[in-house]
Order: C-alpha cells, then sequence, then structure tokens
C-alpha cells in the first residue's frame, strides 16, 4: 500500500527559510545574484561612461575641420592615483565648429590631464552624415577609454553563479 500523507488543503503555510531558498537557490545562487546586482553599479559608473563607440563612429564618413576650444573644466574622474595621490584629473574640453556646408555645432571632448585653454584652435572630426558626433582629434567623446568596459565582467560573473541555481 502506498504512503498517504495527510496534507492541508491549499493554500498551505510554507516556512520563510523554505520560500527564500525555493526563490534565490542556495549560497552560491544568492552570492552570484549579491555579486551581479553590485557589479552593475561599477556598469553605471563606469561603462556607461566609456567611449566604446568611437572605432566605430570615426572608421570612415568623416571630415576633418577647424575648430575652437569655448572653455574647459575638471571633471569628477580620474586616472591612476591610489591612497595618497588623486591621479591625473579628466578634463572636458567644450568646442563649436562650423562643418563644409555651414552648420555651427558644440561638442565636448574628454582627455586625461589634457587641459586645452579657451581660444585654441583644435582639429575637430566629425560624422559627414551626422555632424553631432564629433570630437576633438585624439581626444575621446566620453569621460572614460574603452578600458570602462571592463566593470561588465562583475555582473557577468555573477549571472553565471546564479544562473544553474
Amino acid at each position: 500500500m502506498a504512503n498517504v500523507y495527510d496534507l492541508s488543503a491549499p493554500p498551505r503555510e510554507v516556512p520563510l527559510l523554505v520560500r527564500t531558498n525555493l526563490l534565490f537557490g542556495g549560497i552560491l545562487n544568492q552570492f552570484g545574484w549579491v555579486f551581479f546586482g553590485f557589479g552593475f553599479i561599477f556598469v553605471w559608473a563606469f561603462t556607461l561612461n566609456s567611449d566604446i563607440f568611437s572605432w566605430y563612429y570615426f572608421s570612415s564618413n568623416t571630415q576633418v575641420v577647424d575648430g575652437k576650444i569655448i572653455y574647459n573644466q575638471k571633471t569628477n574622474f580620474s586616472v591612476g592615483g591610489g591612497k595618497t595621490s588623486r591621479g591625473t584629473p579628466v578634463y572636458a574640453n567644450n568646442y563649436v565648429f562650423t562643418t563644409s556646408d555651414g552648420k555651427e555645432f558644440n561638442g565636448v571632448s574628454y582627455a586625461t590631464g589634457q587641459q586645452l585653454q579657451a581660444g585654441t584652435v583644435v582639429k575637430i572630426e566629425y560624422r559627414q552624415d551626422n555632424p553631432s558626433i564629433s570630437r576633438i582629434q585624439g581626444m575621446r567623446r566620453k569621460i572614460l577609454g574603452a578600458f570602462g568596459l571592463i566593470a561588465v565582467i562583475f555582473p557577468i560573473v555573477g549571472f553565471f553563479l546564479f544562473f544553474p541555481g
């Protein structure tokens, strides 16, 4: 004869520990969720401020013209440094340029430790099909370079920890 269990009618009371274990899995899964969520803080702070598409934007169909620095400012980012030194600051260099068809555009380029004075003439490269995508030659369109993409590693590791659960 088969075992018969006397269960109460649904809905049944399930202890909190059992519910959380079913929802989040074991300790490895929970650590994965924390690592995944905490890692996204770094993605928002670094990867979203990284110039990861300039290689695509400026690989072809670009025009180079002279532009002029309007003003510059120090950002809250720095590269390098440690406990005793802040590192090299990243500067935002704001510029204006005129396209070959006579339209004027403004832009911002970022450089580590390179602060250009107002009135300085610089070479601006821009996309011919979309002049709002521009930069000072040799500089970035965003605060950080492509190395900011490395922050994506944290959520990926977290995903591979919680996914099997």
